[in-house]
């Protein structure tokens, strides 16, 4: 009962606190240089619009604000004001008010930019040495409680003169300071422990006339360095061990850029504040060859966004919020102008009623996601051992934490394995003599069901088939038929199997595809007990397929009642199918069940959106979308009956990760540091409230509750 009450309590307490922590909020913060306030604005997640805050504007003390810092933990704002103070403030999670740090103005003086590592642990400035025409990088220590900035020994460091800015990169190990009059940049590495910096073995890097500003992407593959009043960027990779930059073939591109660069949390685009607006660009991910370089820019179709550009009307910075669906740019004469990303290519749509707020001339700009109390830990799933990989995709997870899926692999053909993180590294595995598999299902021994492509002995066809991983070296194919087709989706702890199987095989090819009168045939669900797949039939029609099964033998799946009919959910079950139904009156299938019998799955309306259910009790719940979403995918369920899954929200961007808990469906978003990228879909929960996330940058995360979970 108290493991119950304690996991009840956690939740309550974020679903008192309001509605907006649960669909994780996010402020927009800006500064003017002619005036001595700060501007708070909440940002719709479905529209994109900005709301003041309660207590907006705050006084900052100071004229000549350029420059607004975010403590990546959502905790505290920074702004470095003309007269080079730094002037800070606590961010109150739920509605964004700011309140000041005490101590007002804090310690470091004649600063001209601020950079904070991700975590919130260090801060570190580039300050003007007094009288002379020389810069120095400072690291300073963050207060986690007060927020207030204490200098770390060792430093300053001396560095390039008049430097403009200082970047930390998003992984927190390096930092890079732009030197205008030598035309180099600084690179520094990050001692994680005291946050003390050492100058990175080649720094400083030669870089064209006068850098300005430096961006990096999310993954910390490449940086892009402006020019100031060039209108060029400078591209170069980076090295992940050192932190060394060099430069791309070409190494500079035309966009525009006069000032802040932004690049949108997938590492798909980069967007340049400009003379004629707001220029967008995609980013090469694969080397195809000294012309397209992984990293190169290519000016995105109808770019430049944005008002029309005049005299003194374009934009000086762009900030993207960390869903990447809403880009905000601050115009020189104070306008700030929304935009929506368009997800497949990177196009701007300026928002209705742009510009969104007026904040006075030559406008700064950042994005904050504060939290009260994160409810998960997040531990990311390594890389591939001994490979680099285009993209990773979990399935499953299970009590002990391990997880499996699919790891695309970098080459010309298509190349992907079947993986397994067993809590400390991530392996991936050729499956029999197939190019590409996937894990789709492990149990509590590790062991786990795909599929894969192959060619069967006796044919030249490529088919799909099931495949059963016990431990490496140890993998079996389940269809013993030459010619047919199979897929496995689940497993237990009895190595018992479900999933589907072709009703014929293929014995006639031509020009490789079956053909014959009989082919491939129906398909239909399997059960395999350790005798080889078995055809357990349908629900009376023509289609069936397994999808989960629990440890007392009950597979879940779905099936038509006639042939060619809609789907219907089913349970088989010693030796009976039982029609559950379709949710909503639209065609439905059940994707997994648990230990108690509950199952989860989707009805397909004709919008063609998926609206996914819980069944329990003889009776359907809706698992509703988040805020304004219309469409929700759960994936796995627990023993307790929590759920996970994939929801849209309304703006129409990325999905959100959700999970479902005691009739509450929340964005689990909002559960977790905001450091973390946005977890766009969760693949499975354990029985102990692991989870395993998909981050919107491709990456993997294993969740795991602060505190009991209910079990």
């Amino acid at each position: 009962m108290y493991k119950v009450f304690v996991w009840i309590t956690l939740l309550a307490g974020v679903i008192a606190c309001g509605h907006a922590l649960a669909q994780d909020s996010q402020f927009a913060y800006v500064a003017s240089a002619n005036n001595d306030y700060l501007l708070g604005f909440r940002i719709d997640a479905v529209t994109g619009d900005l709301a003041p805050v309660p207590g907006s504007p705050f006084a900052t003390g100071q004229m000549g604000n350029n420059q607004v810092v975010i403590d990546q933990l959502g905790r505290f704002v920074y702004i470095v004001g003309g007269d080079g103070n730094v002037v800070g403030y606590k961010i109150e999670p739920f509605t964004g008010r700011l309140t000041p740090i005490p101590g007002g103005s804090l310690k470091p003086t004649n600063v001209e930019s601020l950079a904070i590592d991700p975590l919130g642990r260090y801060a570190h400035a580039v300050q003007a040495q007094e009288g002379v025409f020389l810069a120095s990088v400072y690291a300073y220590g963050i207060d986690q409680t007060t927020g207030q900035l204490s200098l770390l020994p060792g430093t300053p460091l001396p560095t390039g003169s008049d430097m403009a800015s200082i970047t930390v990169d998003p992984l927190g190990k390096f930092v890079y300071t732009p030197n205008q009059e030598s035309d180099t940049v600084s690179g520094f590495s990050i001692d994680l422990a005291n946050g003390t910096l050492t100058v990175i073995p080649g720094s400083p890097f030669s870089v064209g006339y006068g850098p300005q500003s430096i961006t990096m992407d999310s993954l910390d593959r490449f940086a892009y360095v402006t020019q100031a009043g060039a209108g060029t960027t400078w591209a170069f990779t980076i090295n992940s061990s050192t932190g060394a930059l060099m430069p791309l073939i070409p190494p500079s591109f035309n966009t525009g850029a006069v000032g802040a660069q932004a690049v949108e949390p997938r590492g798909m685009f980069l967007y340049s504040a400009g003379l004629q607006g707001v220029s967008g660009f995609s980013i090469a991910q694969i080397a195809t060859g000294m012309a397209n370089e992984a990293g190169d820019l290519t000016e995105i179709a109808g770019s430049p966004f944005g008002p029309a550009a005049g005299p003194g009307v374009y934009p000086v910075s762009v900030a993207v919020d960390y869903t990447g669906t809403f880009a905000y740019a601050a115009y020189y004469l104070g306008d700030i102008v929304g935009f929506k990303i368009t997800a497949g290519n990177g196009t701007l749509t300026e928002l209705p009623g742009s510009p969104l707020a007026t904040a006075g001339a030559t406008p700064a700009i950042a994005i904050a996601r504060p939290r009260a109390q994160p409810m998960f830990t997040a531990t990311q799933v390594p890389a591939l051992s001994a490979s680099s990989f285009k993209s990773v995709t979990a399935s499953a997870i299970n009590n002990l934490g391990e997880v499996t899926g699919q790891a695309v692999l970098v080459g010309g053909e298509p190349l992907a394995v079947t993986f397994l993180y067993n809590g400390t590294t991530t392996d991936g595995f050729f499956i029999m003599d197939g190019n590409v598999s996937s894990g789709n299902a492990l149990n509590d021994k590790g062991e786990i069901v795909g599929n894969f492509t192959g060619v069967p002995a006796g044919t030249f066809l490529l088919l799909t088939q099931s495949f059963l991983f016990v431990s490496p070296g140890v993998i079996f194919s389940l269809d013993p038929r030459a010619g047919g087709e199979s897929t496995a989706t689940g497993i237990n702890d009895a190595q018992h199997i479900t999933g589907s199987i072709s009703t014929g095989v293929c014995t006639v090819i031509f020009e490789d595809q079956c053909e014959g009168p009989a082919g491939l045939g129906d398909t239909h669900a399997f059960l395999d007990v350790g005798l080889g797949p078995t055809d357990i039939g349908t629900l009376g029609g023509n289609f069936s397929a397994g999808a989960g099964i629990n440890q007392h033998d009950e597979v879940v799946g779905s099936s038509n009642v006639t042939s060619g009919g809609p789907n219907h959910v089913f349970v088989y079950s010693h030796g009976s199918f039982h029609d559950v139904g379709m949710f909503q009156g639209y065609p439905s299938q059940g994707t997994a069940i648990n230990d108690r019998g509950d199952i989860i799955g989707a009805a397909s309306p004709p919008s063609g959106s998926a609206i996914g259910f819980v069944y329990r009790d003889g009776g359907f719940e809706p698992l509703r979308g988040l805020e304004g979403g219309t469409s929700s995918l759960p994936s796995g369920i627990n023993l307790g009956g929590d759920v996970v899954g994939s929801s849209s929200v309304g703006s129409g961007g990325a999905n959100h990760a959700f999970v479902y808990h005691h009739g509450k469906v929340m964005d689990l978003n909002g559960l977790v540091s905001p450091v973390l990228p946005l977890l766009t879909s969760a693949a499975g929960i354990d029985d102990k409230g692991q989870i395993v996330a998909s981050g919107l940058n491709g990456t993997l995360y294993v969740l795991t509750p602060i505190g009991d979970f209910p079990f």
